[in-house]
């Protein structure tokens, strides 16, 4: 017997189709808000600096390597945050509504 869905956001049950939609649209509207937040911060500019013209932002004092690996670090996170979600929420939990016999 297939567990019933009770809207137990924390249990990743959001009370069927509709509410899993939003709660996704607001994790990929977060994640949006944080990588624009990193492009306008000092990291971004450096990083698109680097991405213009490595030799010239090495020779204006931007430490390359640094702002690289601060660049993966703090990018890789919030872009993988809505999928492995969405996984989570088809593998825990199947909607008795949506499955057809």
């Amino acid at each position: 017997m297939l567990p019933r869905d009770t809207g137990n956001y924390l249990a990743f049950q959001f009370g069927g189709g509709p509410g899993a939609y939003w709660v996704m649209l607001a994790l990929a509207a977060i994640c949006v808000l944080i990588n624009v937040a990193i492009l306008n911060a000092p990291l971004g500019y450096y990083l698109r600096t680097i991405r213009d013209n490595e030799k010239a932002a090495q020779a204006i004092g931007v430490n390359i390597l640094r702002y690289k690996i601060a660049g993966c670090r703090k990018k890789r996170g919030p872009g993988g945050v809505p999928g492995p979600t969405g996984v989570m929420r088809a593998t825990l939990f199947h909607n008795p509504a949506s499955v057809r016999s």
